[in-house]
């Protein structure tokens, strides 16, 4: 997918050197992922911004199609770097590049994006679904691209 080679070059300056292309009708949505979340101290400033389960499913099959994920090691500057990813993206052809983010996000709307599990998506579970053979969950995020 020339699609991975355009985020992973992005990603580099990042520091973010591991991609895996992906079609968005493999990730799973489901309602109880949101559900553990709903009360979950950690994930309350989350769910600001999450999206509802039901419409993250017609996005995944219906607005999307095509994603990376994306795997970090700075857990710290890593939200920052995805939405930096995503806006560099757009200003090279992805008008659509969109950001979603494992754990919880802050509160503020120009430093955090939707969090994976209150939109539905189970992080550990994608994670051991595209890279078979990993120990430990590293910082991680999909951005939607197309």
């Amino acid at each position: 997918m020339p699609e991975l080679d355009a985020v992973l070059e992005i990603a580099k300056k990042f520091n973010i050197d591991e991609a895996i292309d992906l079609y968005t009708s493999k990730l799973d949505v489901a309602d109880w992922v949101a559900l553990k979340t709903r009360h979950q101290p950690e994930f309350e400033e989350s769910w600001k911004h999450a999206i509802p389960v039901e419409r993250m499913k017609q996005l995944l099959h219906h607005d999307y199609t095509k994603a990376v994920l994306l795997l970090g090691k700075d857990a710290k500057s890593f939200t920052e770097s995805m939405i930096a990813i995503e806006q560099e993206l757009a200003k090279q052809g992805f008008p659509k590049a969109f950001a979603l983010i494992a754990g919880p996000q802050s509160g503020h709307p120009a430093k955090s994006r939707p969090s994976l599990e209150t939109c539905g998506i189970d992080a550990l579970g994608t994670l051991k679904k595209f890279k078979k053979n990993s120990e430990a969950m590293p910082p991680m995020g999909i951005m939607l691209l197309d």
